[in-house]
């Protein structure tokens, strides 16, 4: 079995058939079609209520930022370095569950800022 994320123009995601699904992409489709076609936020009992605010904000960024890889790069055709920026921000979701380098699933926005101000002023990974 193979699972692309694509459609007939765009490749960003390939799994093989040994590959485990990575952790966000049944979310990100889910939420999407719950925003899309009703307007409402997903409830997820495993996560808190800001949790679960902070994880549907960044889903819709990403999707966001899908949609803007997507029509730069595939619909025009642009070699842009912007656009790989964007890719090396949206591919880790799907691999990692990171957007942005925040955990999404694990931390909050703050325990991330909290995180990433270690790294960058101690050079801790």
């Amino acid at each position: 079995m193979q699972v692309v994320l694509k459609n007939k123009y765009n490749k960003i995601c390939t799994l093989r058939g040994s590959d485990p699904m990575p952790p966000g992409l049944k979310w990100i489709n889910d939420v999407r079609n719950l925003m899309a076609h009703t307007g409402m936020i997903p409830r997820d009992k495993k996560l808190s209520d800001s949790l679960l605010c902070e994880v549907t904000s960044n889903i819709i960024e990403l999707i966001l930022r899908i949609d803007q890889y997507y029509y730069g790069n595939k619909l025009l055709g642009l070699e842009d370095p912007y656009l790989n920026f964007i890719r090396k921000l949206i591919v880790p979701y799907f691999y990692e569950g990171k957007f942005g380098d925040q955990l999404i699933f694990d931390e909050t926005f703050e325990t991330y800022m909290e995180r990433a101000k270690k790294e960058w002023i101690f050079g801790d990974n």
